[in-house]
């Protein structure tokens, strides 16, 4: 009856050490990864490699690895001694992360915000000028080139505006047209300048000064005169040689037509000097005369401008007076030169302020005067005397003896000059004599400067039959005959300063000075052949 009690108790202690022994084999089961002595051995040297506890993403919670081993991992960071092992392994399935994570707002890596930048206008246009008030009357203080970039603090309320903008060189603010600008950024609103300048009044008139006394047998010496004080108007006339006349307002060329239709036309025997040149198509020229000593109580037909008068009127400091242009052309004239320039289109649309009607013929029908051409300087406020060396008058013996030329000009445009025994007299087409509607008498002339000039073709269209204009280069050099006192002497004109006249050269080097008075310019193509008679 004992051997069986004691089998039993046997068989109970045995269940009890296995029991043991399996507790204990799943104690060791359950040790985390990072004891190096449950590491794997290294390739180099078969020991056991100390791996570190990878950093857990998905939880905060540690949870163990269901697998025995781990994947080889750099170098320890944390502890040698183990986390203890939990008391199961029943692996932790993580829970997933939302698909879109909203992150904390973080501060921006500036310290305090931008300011806004200011609203700026950008010059679109090739080359315009920057104007002291909004509006042509006002003067030109600069000009821009296209991409320039200006801070804006201002417009007009017109509905084309003009706008305040800074600065020019030397820190000035100016005014540009809204047509010529475009706004940065596109859109932005521009409030109504509070301030607007206004014309300043017309300049006082200077009283005319006394003539100065003519040199011997009526010819100023040969060296030009010097520049008069600001505001005074010169002693002698530095584009005439002579004294006297109304020289205290500044020189208006005037654009005047010569269609026969026009013919013959009022003021040319008057004007202190005359340019004539070839028109678009080259089948008929036209005229721009100088204006300023003489009283003219009527000139014209007034017609348009073309690209000449953009380099003819700075050689002598004047202002310019047309009917219309092409719309590059009035583009230039009013927004790309210097100089002031009165479009009666434009600025005397009723043709009562600075010009008057005869007739409604478009050709025919437009004029002005030497007051009313005055009365634009002075209300503009562009009255300046210009500051000029001139043109050179001087006795002069050089030359070879002539009765006259053929300049040819095409179709009825063809012209000649004779010499009379005291001046030149102008010739019409058919070698008739060509009058002056104004005073009844042939024109005459004391100077006739045949100028070879290069004629460049361009795009410009001039008119409805698609004509475009000539380029005519008026500064630089070429030939040139000058015709004084009953001889023509050959040389250079040149102009290298594009704000003074020309100066001419004969054979030797040696200036070609003109006779006080008058002096007519004949443009023409570099192809011509005058004939001398």
């Amino acid at each position: 009856m004992k051997r069986p009690l004691v089998k039993r108790g046997y068989m109970v202690f045995t269940r009890v050490w296995l029991a043991l022994g399996l507790v204990a084999l799943l104690a060791a089961c359950g040790r985390p990864a990072s004891d190096a002595r449950w590491s794997a051995p290294t390739a180099a040297s078969g020991r056991a490699a100390v791996v570190s506890r990878p950093t857990p993403t998905a939880s905060p919670t540690r949870a163990p690895s269901p697998t025995v081993a781990a994947a080889p991992q750099p170098a320890a960071t944390l502890p040698a001694t183990a986390m203890p092992a939990p008391a199961t392994a029943t692996a932790i399935t993580p829970t997933a992360l939302p698909a879109t994570i909203t992150a904390h707002p973080m501060p921006s890596a500036t310290a305090s915000p931008s300011a806004t930048a200011p609203p700026r206008v950008v010059v679109t246009a090739p080359l315009v000028n920057v104007r002291a008030g909004p509006g042509l009357t006002h003067p030109v203080i600069g000009q821009a080139t296209a991409g320039a970039a200006f801070a804006v603090s201002g417009r007009t309320a017109d509905a084309l505006p003009w706008y305040n903008i800074c600065c020019l060189a030397g820190g000035q603010a100016g005014w540009l047209r809204g047509d010529l600008l475009a706004l940065d950024p596109a859109g932005v609103t521009i409030a109504v300048a509070q301030v607007v300048p206004t014309p300043p009044p017309p300049p006082p008139t200077a009283a005319p000064a006394a003539p100065r006394p003519a040199a011997a047998a009526g010819l100023a010496p040969l060296s030009a005169p010097p520049p008069p004080p600001a505001g005074a108007a010169p002693a002698v006339n530095p584009f005439t040689g002579l004294g006297g006349g109304h020289l205290n307002r500044r020189p208006v060329f005037v654009c005047i037509n010569n269609d026969p239709i026009a013919r013959p036309q009022y003021g040319l025997g008057q004007a202190d000097l005359v340019y004539e040149y070839l028109m678009e198509g080259s089948w008929i020229t036209r005229y721009t005369a100088l204006f300023w000593s003489q009283e003219v109580g009527r000139i014209g037909p007034v017609r348009s401008a073309r690209l000449i008068n953009a380099q003819m009127t700075p050689l002598y400091a004047a202002a310019l007076f047309c009917s219309g242009a092409s719309a590059e052309v009035r583009f230039m004239l009013k927004h790309q030169v210097h100089f002031p320039y009165l479009d009666v289109d434009l600025d005397d649309g009723s043709n009562t302020t600075y010009s008057f009607n005869v007739g409604n013929d478009y050709r025919t029908r437009l004029y002005t005067s030497s007051a009313l051409l005055e009365k634009y300087v002075r209300t503009w406020n562009v009255n300046a005397i210009p500051a000029s060396r001139g043109l050179r008058f001087g006795d002069y013996g050089g030359g070879t003896p002539a009765h006259g030329v053929a300049i040819p000009y095409p179709g009825s445009s063809r012209t000649g000059w004779a010499w009379n025994g005291s001046q030149w007299a102008r010739l019409t087409s058919t070698g008739a004599a060509y009058l002056d509607a104004g005073s009844a008498a042939q024109i005459t002339a004391d100077n006739v400067v045949i100028q070879w000039a290069e004629h460049q073709s361009t795009d410009i269209v001039e008119d409805s039959l698609g004509s475009t204009s000539i380029r005519i280069l008026l500064v630089g050099s070429g030939p040139v005959k000058v015709m004084r006192d009953g001889k023509i002497t050959e040389g250079v004109w040149r102009s290298g300063d594009p704000n003074q006249p020309p100066e001419f050269f004969d054979a030797a080097g040696a200036p070609i000075p003109l006779r006080p008075g008058r002096t007519w310019f004949q443009i023409v193509d570099l192809s011509y052949r005058v004939e001398v008679k």
